[in-house]
């Protein structure tokens, strides 16, 4: 350990983008394709600690803005301890279903210590399914029960898989 090294004393995620609406969590949940804002904060460390972002091994810090405060404060006179508040964060975190059930981690590494580690489970829902994929499920759902050989059934089942094959290219969730 460096003789002017300073560990990390405390490091955590929080949602939310500013102190007076942010939460510290263990877990977070998400919808996919609604990014949602999240950061990664590092109390004390000096110098002052490189931060880093993943998603499972994905390096998510390039996603995540990199701010630093550093001040001086006096508890006794002539005698001054430095304060070092490091922060990643972004307003924008958007994930996507196979993020699901990953661990989210932050790394903050001050020269010559080992490294303070926070991680969080990330839960990612799928976003709310459009009018296209509820027609497509219930689609299913009928020839599930339907007999198929009914004339009319077998017209309208034709009919509306057109209709969800033309307007329902892409379902947002694997099944």
């Amino acid at each position: 350990m460096s003789a002017d090294a300073e560990p990390v004393s405390r490091l955590i995620f929080l949602t939310g983008v500013n102190s007076t609406t942010s939460m510290s969590v263990n877990a977070v949940r998400m919808v996919e394709s609604q990014p949602r804002p999240l950061r990664c904060v590092s109390f004390s460390g000096y110098p002052p600690p490189s931060m880093a972002v993943y998603v499972g091994s994905r390096d998510v810090s390039t996603e995540f803005q990199l701010s630093r405060s550093v001040s001086l404060t006096s508890r006794r006179p002539g005698l001054r301890h430095i304060n070092v508040h490091s922060e990643r964060s972004t307003d924008q975190l958007d994930v996507t279903s196979d993020d699901d059930g990953s661990v989210m981690k932050c790394v903050a590494t001050v020269a010559g210590l080992k490294p303070t580690v926070a991680l969080i489970q990330l839960h990612v829902d799928c976003e709310s399914p459009s009018l296209c994929e509820l027609i497509a499920l219930t689609l299913h759902k009928l020839i599930a029960t339907k007999n198929s050989a009914s004339k009319h059934f077998s017209l309208w089942h034709t009919i509306m898989n057109k209709f969800v094959i033309i307007q329902c290219p892409k379902c947002p969730c694997k099944t």
